[in-house]
């Protein structure tokens, strides 16, 4: 079936100027639907002709939207980011029993702690290290290392991952200083996030509040 695609505002418009009738892959999906050649290769991997074009099912959200399919549940909340420019959005994943918050990229603000509560796992974003970078143009728009630990252990989550890590965050020594800050700050379990990272959900239990 057609992809189902949920996102803030202008997620539709993107989407029509990719893959719509005048969109930028218009003359690359004419190709692979109606030239001889692709349709000889769509066959031959067991395709029925003729081949249809994706046409994504797009459905734009706000903060405080929820989404639900067979199976899991999603919320979402407006953070602050880049606004009024953009509508950014945090999510929360609820699929068989376990709770997955992505925050995106965000300040810190105060409804992510209950946003988030409980959580198994949040993705939270970490671009610059607290008490070095003190811009207010980055800090009132970014989160830091602290930003995120002290969310996490508000809201009482069982795995945190910094994500979103700027080479500030990167740099020889400084890893070792941002694990050390946040495992102060937080009970739970700690992750630099890397592309392909796996995170265990065995032993997901929160850890207790201080």
């Amino acid at each position: 079936p057609d992809l189902s695609v949920y996102g803030p505002s202008p997620t539709a418009t993107m989407t029509d100027r990719l893959f719509g009738s005048d969109g930028v892959f218009d003359p690359d999906l004419c190709a692979r639907t109606e030239h001889p050649l692709s349709q000889c290769v769509y066959e031959s991997r067991g395709g029925k002709l003729p081949r249809q074009r994706p046409r994504p099912s797009v459905t734009e959200v706000t903060g405080e939207a929820e989404v639900h399919g067979h199976g899991w549940h999603v919320r979402s909340l407006e953070v602050v980011h880049a606004q009024r420019f953009l509508c950014c959005l945090a999510y929360r994943l609820e699929i068989g029993g376990r709770t997955v918050v992505f925050t995106g990229d965000t300040a810190p603000i105060d409804a992510m702690v209950p946003f988030a509560q409980g959580a198994d796992v949040l993705v939270h974003m970490c671009h610059f290290v607290n008490g070095i970078v003190t811009d207010p143009r980055m800090t009132g728009s970014c989160s830091g290392h602290l930003d995120a630990a002290r969310t996490a252990q508000a809201a009482g989550v069982a795995a945190l991952v910094l994500v979103h890590l700027s080479t500030q965050v990167e740099a020889p020594g400084m890893r070792e200083r941002v694990l050390s800050d946040v495992g102060q700050a937080f009970n739970g379990r700690v992750f630099l996030g890397e592309d392909l990272l796996e995170i265990p959900l065995e032993d997901s239990s929160p850890p207790p509040l201080r």
